[in-house]
Parts: structure tokens; sequence; C-alpha cells
């Protein structure tokens, strides 16, 4: 239910889409849907982290977030977070002193650098 209402939505945005690359991907080509790349370039972020965390399979949403070496429940948590975030600000809310509803779990077994920006303080002081 929740992917038909995806899809739907993604066709619907699609079909009313002006950008000229997804009118030639349309034209040219006889798929109902433009390839990933295109239609990730259509989608807000919470369309993305919805479709992200709706990949059935946990090996397959893995393999994804092991490219940006994260655990995949770590990456779902950061679509979310980011996602509910870029609400705000897009819609000139405060984000200073809010309590996020949507917070993101820290990763502990990533990359060194990565794991250290997260934190507001060294995780491995020297």
């Amino acid at each position: 239910m929740v992917y038909a209402r995806s899809l739907s939505k993604l066709d619907s945005d699609v079909k009313s889409s002006k950008e000229d690359f997804i009118r030639h991907l349309t034209g040219k080509y006889e798929e109902e849907l433009p390839p990933i790349w295109a239609a990730v370039e259509l989608m807000t972020m919470g369309q993305l982290s919805k479709w992200f965390s709706n990949i059935r399979l946990r090996k397959d949403r893995q393999s994804i977030s092991s490219v940006y070496q994260m655990n995949e429940k770590v990456m779902t948590s950061f679509c979310e977070h980011l996602s509910l975030v870029r609400n705000y600000a897009a819609h000139h809310a405060r984000l200073w002193n809010r309590q996020l509803t949507k917070t993101f779990i820290l990763p502990t077994n990533a990359d060194e650098a990565l794991v250290e920006s997260l934190y507001s303080r060294p995780v491995n002081p020297r």
C-alpha cells in the first residue's frame, strides 16, 4: 500500500515535471518511469527518505549504506532527521533550542573522522 502510493506520487511528479531532462527521457524512451538517477532529482528529501526506509530487503539498504561506511539503521535515521531539519529550514522555522521529533543515531563503528565530526566533543581525546 505504501509502495503503491509512493509510486503513484512519483508517476504524478514525472508527468507534471517541466524539467528538460525528464521531458527528454519520457519522449525518447518507452519506460513508464525514468531511471532512478533521474527520478531522484524530482524527489523531495521526505520522499527520498521514505523510499530508502521502505526498501524491502535489509541487505539492499545495507549495501547502499556501506558506500557511506554506515550501518543501514544509522543511515535511515540520518535520512529521516535530515528530512525533518530541511522542512523546518525551508519553512523558516526556528531550529535553535527545538526538540526534534526525529533524531539520528550516532554511528559508533564508522570512519573515525565521520564519528568525531558528529559528536560535540571528540570521541577519542588525545
